[in-house]
């Protein structure tokens, strides 16, 4: 009946309402992972012991970042869901719903702890609680789009309020950088294995979050398939001590990656590899060097020609 109430209030505003659909859509992909997270759920509800009693209500009993953050994340869905129906901008509110379930709300991270129970029971429990109270909130919050889903007043979640820490969110921005410009590595020298292998070093200015990172180096490990990987100040990272198996990448001011490639690479693969950007290089600058001719041959301006010469230039630099 709240709803309804409140649908219709908005109906009859006198003022224009702009109702952008696009921003909510109930799409395959949307409505697969809303099943395919309520489904991990439920089966590991069944699998843990009192698993139903689990709820997240006090902000002092969530301890690892991932944790925090996803519950940070959750606030402020919960807030701009809130802030958009009482301001009748509908596009808000479901900015806020689809940000949260497509770019924040993945099951990636917490899998592997909630297969972990007889060997980790106080993180696997935690891990679930998160889990069932993400649902259980995020759920409730489609009330307002869904026939459905019966939210009930939204008024009742202004508790998450304290859950929100954008120190958090800042730091598990950078932690979830790191892990991209990992996994960007791997891929660059096609290598695909998902068993873990090789060791990284993760080079922090900031000594709080150097600590932070340094708390959750079994979930980076297990995030980017590496046996390894180190924490270190700045300080330590010297550019002239880098050699050719090591690959560097910086992943904004003041932290460093450097992956340790040795032992990693397939050497016939990347010899292949290897081989085939030599030889599109190769044919690259063919082409220019035809087209510097050309207009050679045309009198064509200088400035042409010298820029095309410095881009051969630069392919040959890369080449050798």
């Amino acid at each position: 009946m709240f709803y309804a109430r409140k649908m219709c209030q908005l109906c009859l505003d006198e003022h224009f309402v702009s109702l952008d659909m696009i921003q909510f859509d109930y799409n395959q992909r949307f409505r697969n992972k809303m099943w395919q997270t309520v489904r991990l759920l439920m089966q590991n509800l069944e699998n843990i012991p009192n698993g139903r009693k689990h709820m997240i209500e006090q902000k002092e009993s969530v301890e690892l970042i991932f944790d925090r953050w996803i519950m940070s994340r959750l606030a402020d869905m919960v807030a701009k869901v809130r802030h958009g129906f009482e301001s009748y901008e509908i596009n808000l509110a479901a900015n806020g719903v689809k940000s949260f379930w497509y770019d924040c709300f993945c099951d990636e991270a917490c899998k592997p702890r909630l297969w972990q129970y007889e060997v980790n029971k106080e993180s696997t429990e935690v891990c679930l609680r998160i889990l069932w109270t993400s649902c259980h909130t995020g759920l409730l919050n489609h009330g307002p789009f869904h026939a459905l889903f019966d939210g009930g007043d939204l008024s009742a979640f202004a508790f998450w309020e304290k859950f929100r820490d954008l120190t958090v969110e800042r730091e598990m921005e950078i932690i979830l950088n790191t892990v991209r410009n990992l996994r960007e590595i791997r891929t660059t020298y096609n290598i695909t294995s998902k068993k873990p292998q090789g060791k990284a070093t993760v080079f922090i200015a900031d000594e709080a979050l150097r600590k932070t990172v340094e708390k959750v180096i079994p979930e980076l490990e297990r995030l980017c398939f590496l046996s390894e990987i180190s924490v270190l100040p700045e300080t330590e990272f010297k550019h002239e001590e880098s050699e050719a198996f090591l690959a560097v990448q910086s992943v904004t001011h003041g932290v460093t990656i450097q992956l340790n490639l040795k032992g990693m690479i397939d050497p016939f693969q990347e010899s292949e590899r290897l081989s085939e950007k030599l030889t599109r290089l190769q044919k690259k600058m063919d082409d220019l060097n035809k087209k510097i001719d050309k207009k050679r041959k045309h009198k064509k301006s200088e400035e042409i020609v010298e820029g095309m010469t410095f881009k051969v230039s630069f392919i040959l630099n890369i080449i050798n």
